[in-house]
């Protein structure tokens, strides 16, 4: 019998290798895939609505806990709030985000 989960986690990692970049996400250093311009469309009946915003794609058993609004993370030099966590049902999730500033010396940990 086929292990449809372990087959898709292979094909999420398969994914990460080739088209993922480095993230640190809430101070872990993490390889995932990001896309600044990621265009949402959702249908609503017949009308359709359409956004954009940047999302990261991570496998969760890379994450140093399960994703949720309000982490944060950074990729190529920019810091990024997480505002919606999608999850796929196969062990990974698309964090929908938005640019922010980066913490100040307090904010650290």
């Amino acid at each position: 019998m086929v292990d449809w989960l372990q087959l898709a986690d292979k094909a999420i990692v398969a994914t990460r290798e080739c088209l993922g970049e480095p993230v640190v996400y809430e101070g872990v250093e993490i390889r995932a895939e990001f896309d600044a311009n990621f265009e949402a469309v959702d249908f609503i009946g017949e009308a359709e609505s359409s956004s954009v915003s940047p999302v990261l794609g991570v496998r969760l058993v890379d994450l140093p806990s399960p994703p949720k609004a309000g982490d944060t993370f950074t990729v190529r030099g920019a810091w990024y709030e997480v505002v919606d966590v999608r999850f796929d049902g196969s062990g990974a999730a698309h964090l929908f985000s938005v640019e922010t500033a980066a913490p100040g010396p307090a904010e650290t940990v």
